[in-house]
């Protein structure tokens, strides 16, 4: 998410999936808290795949 900060703080608005292996608790705590971001667990499969991104459009058109 370190990556992902000046991203968050200039205000813009764009819904984001996250993809990794390795997720530490903190990490999947600061994707929760935003309302735009989401992670998505390695592995996955596409059906899990596409309900991330319609969840990700979904939140777009709110």
């Amino acid at each position: 998410m370190l990556g992902a900060s000046p991203f968050f703080l200039s205000g813009s608005w764009m819904p984001v999936i996250f993809t990794t292996g390795y997720a530490t608790e903190n990490t999947l705590v600061a994707a929760r808290s935003t309302d735009h971001a989401m992670i998505l667990q390695k592995p996955y499969g596409s059906t899990h795949l596409a309900q991330k991104l319609r969840e990700a459009l979904n939140k777009k058109a709110e």
